[in-house]
């Protein structure tokens, strides 16, 4: 695949706008602290590792509205502003969170895009003939030509952790195969995100 193609499905992939009737979303690893269920993390703030100020932010309230329903949740674009993090030296993102009273830090970001080139094989049908007194298959009619394509696996890494210590509590990726519809892949992923994130019972308020 030409590097103009990969950019222009990575462009998509990082878009708010990607999952078509065929196109699967799935959690396919999680993990949590179970230590963390008998002294739960009490207010977290939401951060979405993307490029895009706009698309961040509505990650970050998406997530923020969703875990609001178990916890004290502030998406990070309140605190820090459209700053890039990950140009931030660790003490410092500490810092700030510590004086605004916040124990958890929640990261979503997309982690990874494969392609895979894949064949469907030509299919045909076969005729049937019949005289009258019986009838039997003759030749074979091409009814679909075999082609090519490239799937395409998107996969999103959610992950929190303690602010004291930095310790990871929990972590989840989930993989999209074939996304034809951004807006529909991020709402899938962020509801198996915060669904299984909630389930974890590492927060309370």
């Amino acid at each position: 695949m030409n590097k103009i193609k990969r950019l222009t499905l990575l462009t998509l992939a990082l878009s708010p706008w990607l999952l078509s009737a065929c196109s699967s979303t799935q959690l396919v690893n999680h993990w949590s602290d179970a230590r963390f269920t008998s002294q739960p993390l009490h207010h977290v703030v939401v951060y979405s590792k993307n490029k895009d100020p706009g698309i961040a932010r509505s990650v970050e309230i998406d997530v923020t509205k969703r875990l609001s329903e178990v916890t004290h949740a502030t998406p990070a674009y309140e605190i820090f502003g459209d700053k890039d993090l990950a140009t931030v030296p660790k003490a410092e993102i500490k810092a700030v969170l510590l004086k605004h009273n916040i124990d958890g830090f929640v990261v979503t970001e997309v982690s990874d895009i494969t392609y895979t080139e894949k064949h469907v094989p030509a299919e045909y049908s076969r005729g049937f003939w019949s005289d009258g007194w019986g009838g039997y298959y003759v030749g074979n009619t091409l009814v679909s030509p075999g082609y090519n394509y490239v799937s395409t696996n998107l996969y999103a890494q959610g992950a929190l952790y303690a602010v004291a210590d930095g310790q990871l509590v929990w972590s989840a990726q989930t993989k999209s195969t074939d996304p034809a519809n951004l807006g529909d892949m991020r709402q899938d992923i962020l509801k198996l995100f915060t669904d299984n994130l909630m389930k974890a019972k590492v927060l309370a308020k």
